[in-house]
């Protein structure tokens, strides 16, 4: 992976659609097209169209379930259930490197965290890329993703209006996300988009069916 963190190549206005290179700032994001001032916090980009709305509606989810949106989500070697989630790691480890191997490469140029949370899993997804991002709607939990991760691109979206260019990541890491967004076809329609064609997608779902 690179040593200091990608920047916004991948921006794509939610509001205009453009992909012309937005103008950036300590504090700010401009798109080119349609003139929209986003704001950064602690240098996270937040590219959603209405910030004060968006943390209005998180600010509601957490009066019902806070701690879905604050508790801190352990590291793997810390977790209660570390042994699961380490052979379910080395198992997408394996199939992401066999997906590189088929195309004669041994990193992904580009491959995004989408709905990364406090970073749990981009330690051992940015080994894997030349290029790593990652995308939460938290902005509690992206804070301290950049603290575990300060050489990942980072920045808070959206899922149903992504501010992500066509066909841009080469593999998408998807894990225990969709379940929780009503408009699942939405999401995995947008997810489809940000792919680039002959791209991996890992998609990470509960078994409802299963014993556990």
């Amino acid at each position: 992976m690179n040593q200091a963190a990608p920047g916004l190549d991948f921006f794509r206005c939610p509001c205009c659609g453009t992909t012309d290179t937005p103008a950036t700032a300590p504090k700010t994001v401009t798109c080119a097209g349609c003139g929209h001032v986003f704001a950064r916090w602690e240098g996270l980009p937040l590219l959603v169209p209405d910030w004060q709305h968006h943390e209005a509606q998180l600010a509601q989810a957490r009066q019902v379930n806070p701690a879905w949106y604050l508790e801190e989500q352990l590291p793997e070697q810390e977790s209660p259930w570390r042994h699961h989630l380490r052979l379910r790691r080395r198992y997408v480890q394996r199939a992401i490197r066999r997906h590189l191997r088929g195309l004669g490469l041994d990193r992904a140029p580009r491959l995004l965290d989408l709905g990364c949370g406090d970073g749990s899993n981009l330690g051992w997804l940015a080994e894997l890329a030349r290029d790593a991002y990652g995308c939460d709607y938290n902005l509690v939990r992206l804070a301290r993703c950049k603290a575990r991760h300060p050489r990942v691109g980072l920045f808070l979206g959206d899922l149903l209006a992504l501010p992500v260019a066509d066909d841009f990541f080469d593999v998408v890491f998807f894990n225990h996300v969709v379940e929780h967004i009503p408009d699942d076809v939405a999401a995995l329609a947008q997810v489809r988009r940000i792919l680039r064609p002959g791209g991996l997608l890992v998609v990470g779902a509960p078994n409802e069916g299963s014993w556990w």
